[in-house]
């Protein structure tokens, strides 16, 4: 039951990230990238490790996404809020998949997409827009 709750607020906040996203995503249209992003998104040749940052999401402080060799990721997403508590934190688990071309992974749970780029994964919203402020770095 408890899982099924945090699913639940889970797949809540996806959508209330995506509605905030929506709203600027005229200004962060991809086919405006600038040339700092375009450089950036060479084709990648190692992903994996953990990567941290922020995405657009009203409850949302940071976001923590581990990439594993075998295809499979943890993350872990931290929400705004006066006390911590386990309620605080979701931890999600699964296996990611790639694109044709190798250039965006798709997290199997949660429908959530990045854009990937040299040491960094740019969040892409429903219309596969990027925001330049919205990106998991990795670690080094």
């Amino acid at each position: 039951m408890k899982k099924l709750l945090i699913t639940d607020c889970f797949a809540v906040l996806i959508m209330s990230c995506d509605k905030k996203r929506s709203e600027n995503s005229v200004a962060s249209n991809n086919n405006a990238t600038s040339d700092s992003l375009a450089q950036d998104l060479k084709k990648p040749t190692d992903i994996q490790g953990t990567y941290k940052g922020e995405i657009s999401c009203d409850d949302c402080e940071s976001a923590e996404l581990t990439l594993k060799e075998n295809n499979t990721y943890s993350l872990l997403l931290y929400l705004s809020s006066e006390v911590k508590t386990a309620n605080s934190i979701v931890n999600a688990n699964g296996k990611y998949n790639w694109n044709k071309d190798s250039t965006v992974i798709f997290l199997d749970q949660y429908d959530l997409h990045f854009k990937v780029g040299n040491g960094k994964l740019y969040y892409l919203d429903h219309q596969s827009n990027t925001d330049e402020n919205e990106v998991l770095v990795k670690e080094k």
